[in-house]
């Protein structure tokens, strides 16, 4: 077997399954490079045949693949191998002495399907693998894909097509094997899924801030890696350079969520002020042309790092995403593909509005983001309190457990954190619940639904809340939570 299945039907892959779905950037990224002026700045690799409508081509596949994985998401391993079986057939004719006319349809075949299979692969990392192999797959994607990028598009090698168009062969032969190594299907999920313990009591309702956050950072981070792409194919080894920061900066990311414990909450906003001086120092570059260096430098090292978003996401809320969240993810890289296009287009001319642009952008995303980078912190470090509890848990032998209670207290760590806060704060039990909801972002409505109140009651207990804390405001909640360990 390649993979392991676990008790909800998440499968384990062997490095080996991620190392070859990994290809697929690989394959992609060509693609962009080898796009004309459609996706980049100057089209420095032009090829000999027409690129008019490839904008329009992949915006096509986006949709596709968007409302099919919508509606169709238990059969995306399926439609997955129907679009690798036409990009095989067209990369194979390619090769073929056809007019420019035929060779620019292939392509656009080409084009169409690879853009499609961005949703099919997105459905197999989030609907398949467990959380802990699509975290691994982040890394071992950023480790090969933009190490193959940097090499083979930083000018250090000269490619033509007809050797991009081989390496994609061989690369859509290998994703075709790994697509019949895995399940035949994924599991639909409903808006969000259900926990297995039903003794537990938990909500399926993910609060609307923290939604729409996770798509604020993934519409920056995008909007980073192919704006940030763009301007380094305007400087020689730039994009060599752009990717090789990202690595390193990725791993330092690493190390630090996963070795140090450190909430990659927090990293997203320095990576956000990265972002805005990387596009500062693009619009200096148009007075001063060794401020594009600077430029690449910055937003390659702040781009990676937030695109893991996607991945860390699945482990904050701990529930698989509905079909919606995927959806929407692609939805967002469609957005900014179009957004892409048109401002390239309009302001390729004017370099200095296009990059003063992107940074008035960045600035309102990141002064969202600080509002609620609270919300996302404390509920991640929720969410590792409760991983780790649940490890522990399982760990424990059968004969080691004394008395119900110790199961009990096992089962639910949070009850026990929340019974502990109310044995030495001037909360009730109920009041401290309401915190808990509060801190991790969800407004008076969703509570009530939850907590089976009214919109009016919880106005009330938060009114009460403050009073007893002698607080004022959301911030000064977030403080004495830190100061009394309620996580």
């Amino acid at each position: 077997m390649f993979y392991s299945t676990d008790t909800n039907k998440n499968i384990t892959p062997r490095n080996g399954i991620l190392i070859l779905l990994s290809l697929f950037g690989i394959w992609q990224m060509g693609i962009m490079f080898f796009s004309g002026t459609s996706l980049s700045l100057y089209g420095k690799t032009p090829i000999f045949f027409d690129q008019t409508y490839t904008a329009i081509v992949i915006a096509a596949g986006y949709v596709v693949t968007i409302v099919l994985n919508y509606f169709l998401f238990e059969h995306s391993l399926l439609m997955g191998k129907v679009a690798l079986s036409v990009s095989l057939i067209t990369s194979i004719l390619m090769f073929c002495p056809f007019s420019s006319t035929a060779l620019t349809v292939l392509f656009y075949f080409n084009a169409f399907c690879c853009t499609f299979l961005i949703g099919t692969n997105y459905a197999i990392e989030t609907g398949l693998f467990d959380n802990k192999s699509e975290l691994k797959f982040v890394f071992i994607n950023s480790l090969i894909v933009f190490t193959a990028i940097a090499l083979l598009q930083g000018d250090l090698i000269n490619i033509p097509f007809w050797f991009f168009n081989i390496i994609s062969v061989l690369i859509i032969v290998a994703l075709f094997v790994t697509y019949f190594l895995l399940p035949k299907r994924i599991e639909s999920f409903p808006r969000e899924a259900k926990n297995p313990d039903a003794e537990i009591k938990t909500t399926l309702r993910i609060p609307i801030v923290l939604k729409a956050g996770t798509y604020l950072i993934v519409f920056a981070s995008t909007l980073c890696l192919v704006f940030g792409t763009a301007i380094s194919e305007t400087v020689k080894y730039g994009t060599g350079l752009f990717y090789l920061v990202g690595i390193v900066t990725s791993a330092i990311f690493g190390f630090l969520v996963f070795k140090k414990k450190l909430s990659p909450y927090r990293l997203y906003s320095f990576s956000f002020v990265l972002i805005i001086i990387g596009f500062v120092f693009a619009a200096l570059s148009t007075q001063f042309s060794k401020c594009i260096y600077i430029s690449v430098v910055l937003l390659g090292a702040a781009c990676l790092p937030a695109n893991t978003v996607g991945f860390l996401s699945n482990s904050l809320y701990q529930l698989k995403p509905s079909k919606a969240y995927a959806a929407m993810f692609l939805l967002i890289g469609l957005i900014i593909a179009g957004l892409q296009t048109v401002l390239l287009d309009a302001l390729k001319d004017n370099l200095l509005i296009l990059f003063s642009v992107l940074s008035a952008v960045a600035i309102i995303v990141l002064v969202l983001y600080v509002l609620i980078e609270a919300n996302f912190t404390y509920t991640w470090e929720k969410a590792t309190a409760q991983n780790d509890d649940e490890t522990d848990y399982e760990a424990l032998q059968p004969e080691a457990v004394t008395s119900l209670g110790e199961v009990q207290e096992n089962v639910n760590p949070i009850t026990e954190e929340i019974n502990a806060c109310a044995e030495n704060a001037v909360l009730s039990e109920r009041e401290l619940q309401i915190v808990d909801y509060i801190l991790q972002g969800y407004n008076n409505e969703e509570i009530g639904k939850d907590l089976f109140l009214s919109p009016h009651t919880v106005k009330t207990h938060r009114k009460n809340i403050y009073l007893k804390l002698e607080i004022h405001n959301r911030r000064e909640l977030f403080e004495w939570a830190k100061n009394n360990r309620l996580k």
